[in-house]
């Protein structure tokens, strides 16, 4: 079924892109050693661990939803009846994929104007601007419109869940 193989896409990515801690923690140590112990240093490390840490955050969004994991006021929402609580998800699922719909719609803008850059006939993706200058920005800016794309599509999967079981009881 097609919402499985979307539930194992969020899931492994989210598990996947974790990951991405690990070395973003190395590098960091590595810096402080660098900088706090020898007096050197750099000028790739606040970037590249901006970058992978954002990538865990923002490719989490996906993997939570799909838990079940997401910010719910759950004082208020345990204390509703099964059948309205259903409703109340449902509504929300709305909101997640109207929501979803236009923040893919703006990343996939986002991500367009910062990756498919020519200056003069040459490409020339976004960069830091700095003395590393790598298209950190460009990469971000795709990353996000995979992530929301991702998490918009896992919201659609969560909204016909919902109306099939509201439609069942």
């Amino acid at each position: 079924m097609i919402s499985d193989k979307i539930d194992r896409i969020s899931i492994r990515t989210g598990e996947w892109t974790a990951l991405l801690i690990l070395p973003a923690l190395v590098i960091t140590v590595y810096e402080v050693i660098l900088r706090y112990v020898f007096n050197w240093p750099t000028l790739w490390v606040f970037p590249l661990t901006t970058a992978m840490t954002a990538t865990t955050y923002v490719m989490a969004g996906s993997y939570v939803l799909q838990r079940g994991d997401f910010i719910r006021v759950t004082f208020l929402y345990d204390k509703i009846p099964p059948r309205p609580r259903l409703f109340v998800r449902i509504i929300s699922d709305v909101m997640n994929v109207f929501w979803g719909v236009v923040i893919v719609c703006g990343s996939a803008m986002e991500a367009h104007d910062s990756v498919f850059r020519f200056v003069g006939g040459v490409w020339r993706p976004e960069t830091t601007g700095d003395a590393w200058d790598v298209p950190i920005p460009s990469i971000m800016r795709a990353v996000i419109f995979i992530a929301f794309s991702l998490f918009l599509t896992q919201s659609v999967v969560e909204l016909v869940r919902s109306v099939r079981k509201a439609g069942g009881q």
